[in-house]
């Protein structure tokens, strides 16, 4: 049985101040690292409003980036997974009429989410 993995992204690209933020790319590649590695799991990264995830700038630094998340923003697959994510009520639609829930709900940080997860 394949175990139905959904990782929920922030859409929120800026701070209250116009500063840029977003998905703190390490949150999100670190455990879908883990994830990925197992057949088993079916993977889906969803935003909250949808379509492009804004990466915060700050987490592809030098100083802050590591091996695995690199290796993850040089990937143009993975990369392009972030370009047109399912929205939230789009997931939410497609488990309503088809009735598949999700085993495993993650939700990756970045300092985005502050202002659209709680909504």
């Amino acid at each position: 049985k394949m175990t139905r993995i959904l990782m929920v992204v922030t859409s929120c690209g800026k701070y209250e101040s116009g500063l840029d933020t977003g998905l703190w790319l390490g949150e999100l590649t670190h455990p879908y690292d883990l994830l990925v590695k197992d057949e088993k799991n079916d993977i889906t990264i969803a935003s909250i409003k949808g379509g492009k995830v804004p990466i915060d700038p700050e987490s592809l630094k030098s100083m802050m980036i590591d091996k695995a998340t690199k290796k993850y923003s040089e990937d143009a697959e993975f990369m392009k997974k972030l370009e047109d994510t399912p929205s939230l009520a789009e997931i939410w639609s497609k488990v309503s009429k088809d009735g598949a829930m999700f085993d495993l709900v993650y939700l990756a940080g970045g300092h985005g989410t502050m202002y659209d997860f709680p909504d």
